[in-house]
């Protein structure tokens, strides 16, 4: 299962999903209503940050049912991408409680932080009937450059699932040592923490480790497939 960014598509994470499928894996990539390249109607609200794991659980459950796709399809071994925002999402499936309480003392110490902070720090109440709700399928969880910090130890707790985690320490539009490095410390069981020094955006990862250009935000560190195999397979 891949979850992408706010305001991002899937076809970021294309070539990344490729490369999985031809080794193999069945990947499905969902498109977050309201929270799209195309559609940003949800950002910063709550039922965009309590939405998105459910449609990720719905997405789970019709790959499951899915006459073409059941058969290929090992529900013991069901894994999921989050890049940005989609690791958000993909720590909430494994167990995690977002904090708003991190999020809004982490805007009021960094207030020009225009991707966390969009909304300066309060989400919008615009339905009170979610809450976060893990899926037990999920056993294993890639996180890239992940927006994290609105977790902390306590609120990681019942996160037991494996996680591979990459990220840069130059990243200026998820703050490495809010998100990423935080994370890594808090999680119950440590990652396998891949971090990429000197590098920024996962574009600046793929410029630096396969030297293709492409545009900011819209690509993946293809070195992480083979990663991903051994990882997911234990």
């Amino acid at each position: 299962m891949l979850s992408h960014g706010n305001t991002g598509t899937p076809l970021a994470l294309h070539d990344l999903a490729t490369s999985l499928a031809r080794k193999g894996f069945v990947v499905v990539a969902v498109i977050h209503p309201g929270d799209n390249s195309k559609d940003h109607s949800r950002l910063g609200t709550l039922s965009n940050l309590y939405g998105r794991p459910l449609q990720i659980s719905e997405a789970i459950t019709a790959a499951l049912g899915d006459r073409m796709l059941a058969p290929f399809v090992n529900a013991d071994q069901v894994g999921v991408i989050g890049y940005s925002a989609g690791g958000e999402t993909a720590l909430i499936l494994s167990g995690a409680t977002p904090d708003l309480d991190r999020l809004r003392r982490y805007c009021q110490e960094r207030p020009d932080d225009r991707d966390a902070c969009n909304t300066q720090g309060e989400l919008i109440v615009d339905r009170d009937d979610l809450q976060p709700v893990a899926d037990p399928r999920v056993h294993a969880l890639l996180l890239m450059a992940p927006l994290s910090l609105k977790f902390g130890r306590h609120t990681l707790a019942d996160v037991h699932v494996p996680v591979l985690l990459y990220s840069g320490d130059g990243d200026k539009l998820v703050a490495f040592d809010k998100n990423a490095a935080a994370l890594a410390r808090k999680l119950p069981v440590a990652p396998d923490f891949k971090l990429l020094a000197g590098q920024g955006t996962s574009c600046s990862w793929l410029r630096a480790t396969t030297n293709r250009s492409s545009s900011r935000r819209h690509c993946v560190p293809m070195p992480m497939v083979s990663t991903v195999k051994t990882f997911t397979a234990t």
